[in-house]
């Protein structure tokens, strides 16, 4: 359990026939004009194996089952087409994509069960009794290589560029909970705001070399290592995420970032060499402050929705608290990111988090979870504003070319 990152895996998508390609891009085109009749004569023509056609149909008809066991399988060609849901309000009539796994993605999976291993070695993961010691399903990785736009709820909750694929499968069907979900993300998009990060990244701050370089060499793998390890991280500690959401919405900024930090600390836990942590740590950062949060900082503050909010908080709280341990150090050219301070500010961030949220759960008193929250308020935005560098650090980021 030593090393955690997979050293057998090559990022070469597959290659298909092209006229096969065409083939399939003609037929789902058009599924908005044609009646379901129609539709169903045209998936049976097209160059797919008989138990996708199969699924398929089915789903047309109203039943997703198959085609959503499709799309989470270990199949190398993933396709995939549902009845959009009345309730998104949306005016397609049809969701589609077709596409390959992604093979780091792969190998992420096949790391996942190593990343939950360590809630039985580290009291900070550990979950109280009562709660269940099985790991939530790994994320699904997909490539697409053609889609229709995806629908998504209007308001400001299940925003992610998937979501459809996370809602009951039919009618008949509850909607799965958050645990049992297995998450469906596309590593394309991943890939490019990672490495849109990272271009940022290297123009604000100066790290230790072998860190970089362990980085910039395995973009890739590590943005998908931080997501796994912060899916899971929701669902381990002392207080583990549940329906009743701990019962006050203003905590859902830290437990994002405890989710993040969960993603490090698992990996600092397994042991592997020092500069893969530190990777991951430098690449969650990235992601936070340099892409989702710089994205919400550039929204006018009236129009951001709830969760734009929270992509803005969850890195500035994190800033201001590796600012204050000397992990980050402000000079006139670049900041400098001492990368082994940075894990060990993280990991006493989310030890302070891990008693709070240890004696909140003990006492059944979440109103601890929210005074606490309301502090990291007041201490990452100073008379309710962004800190000077705070605002200096998204100013420079919006002048670096992605």
């Amino acid at each position: 359990m030593s090393e955690v990152r997979s050293e057998f895996y090559e990022y070469n998508p597959t290659e298909y026939d092209e006229s096969k390609l065409e083939l399939l891009s003609s037929v789902f085109s058009q599924v908005e004009s044609l009646d379901e009749n129609q539709i169903i004569s045209n998936i049976y023509g097209l160059p797919i194996d008989d138990a996708q056609k199969q699924a398929l149909v089915k789903s047309v008809q109203g039943d997703r089952s198959e085609v959503d066991k499709i799309i989470r399988s270990n199949q190398d060609f993933k396709i995939w087409m549902v009845n959009v849901p009345p309730e998104l309000n949306s005016n397609q009539k049809y969701a589609w994509m077709y596409g390959i796994s992604d093979n780091v993605g792969e190998a992420i999976r096949r790391d996942a069960e190593k990343l939950h291993y360590t809630i039985f070695d580290n009291p900070i993961l550990t979950p109280p009794p009562g709660f269940t010691l099985e790991a939530t399903p790994p994320i699904v990785w997909i490539n697409p290589i053609e889609s229709s736009n995806m629908p998504r709820p209007k308001d400001d909750e299940g925003m992610d560029e998937f979501y459809i694929f996370q809602i009951p499968k039919s009618s008949q069907e509850t909607e799965i909970d958050d645990f049992h979900q297995e998450l469906v993300l596309n590593g394309e998009v991943i890939d490019r705001n990672a490495r849109a990060g990272l271009n940022r990244f290297k123009a604000l701050f100066d790290i230790d070399n072998e860190v970089l370089s362990e980085l910039e060499n395995n973009i890739e793998y590590y943005s998908r290592l931080h997501l796994e390890g912060h899916n899971q991280g929701h669902f381990v500690g002392p207080w583990p995420l549940d329906q009743v959401k701990k019962d006050h919405p203003v905590y859902d900024f830290i437990e994002e970032l405890r989710a993040c930090l969960c993603a490090v600390e698992m990996l600092r836990s397994i042991g592997d060499k020092s500069e893969a942590t530190e990777a991951l740590a430098v690449q969650l950062l990235t992601s936070r402050l340099l892409v989702h949060g710089l994205s919400a900082y550039n929204q006018e503050e009236k129009t951001r929705t709830r969760q734009e909010v929270r992509e803005i908080v969850v890195p500035t709280i994190l800033f201001e608290h590796l600012l204050k341990d000397s992990a980050i150090t402000i000079n006139d050219s670049k900041m400098q990111l001492n990368t082994k301070a940075m894990v060990s500010s993280m990991h006493n961030l989310l030890k302070e988090i891990h008693d709070v949220e240890r004696i909140a759960y003990v006492n059944s008193d979440s109103s601890l979870l929210h005074e606490f929250t309301v502090n990291k308020l007041k201490e990452s935005f100073p008379d309710g504003n962004y800190s000077e560098n705070m605002n200096m650090v998204l100013k420079k980021a919006n002048s670096v070319s992605a």
